[in-house]
């Protein structure tokens, strides 16, 4: 099999909260293209790894459960074969790399098959959408609940990728949207 590596090998299971890295098997995609110089908006539904920070998610009112986010971010899922063999190579060829830094390549995920996201693709879908609610997780330290954002409406979540892959796309998604380096990454 080729790409074999801790990359993108298997899903780890979710949590009843909503982490980021979960990858949804059905997230509402949009994405615009010119016809004859009028923009054109188009919307999908498919696959989407959520990049929304998971400490952005467990936000909510000093006097209220509910949380504030009010959209999450996505990248879509692009199958391998869709790419040129010469790219096809270049991903699966360095998987635990930080270049090129535009691309994750996550491997087999699943039933959807061999995949990667582009750090240049993201994509706001409306918290609404999911109908977001705090859930408890435990206690905190200081005696309060910790609670953590979950889904009770469309969580088509099948799994996330392990520490490894979730460590790597960090320092990608830095890299690409500062330009700089995270210290310790090749």
């Amino acid at each position: 099999m080729s790409g074999e590596s801790a990359i993108g090998q298997s899903l780890q299971a979710v949590d009843v909260w909503l982490t980021q890295g979960d990858v949804f098997s059905s997230v509402p995609i949009v994405s615009m293209r010119l016809d004859n110089g009028i923009a054109r908006a188009r919307v999908d539904i498919g696959p989407a790894m959520l990049v929304t920070h998971s400490c952005v998610m467990d936000k909510h009112g000093r006097h209220s459960a509910q949380p504030r986010i009010e959209r999450l971010h996505f990248l879509p899922l692009t199958a391998i074969s869709s790419v040129d063999s010469q790219r096809q190579q270049l991903l699966r060829g360095t998987p635990a790399r930080l270049n090129p830094i535009e691309v994750l390549y996550l491997g087999f995920v699943g039933p959807l098959g061999e995949m990667f996201v582009s750090m240049s693709d993201p994509v706001l879908v409306p918290a609404s959408y999911f109908d977001l609610t705090m859930t408890e997780a435990g206690t905190l330290p200081s005696g309060d609940a910790d609670l953590r954002c979950t889904a009770r409406a469309r969580d088509t979540r099948i799994g996330r990728p392990n520490d490894e892959v979730m460590t790597l796309f960090r320092a990608k998604w830095i890299a690409h949207w500062t330009g700089q380096k995270p210290v310790g990454i090749d």
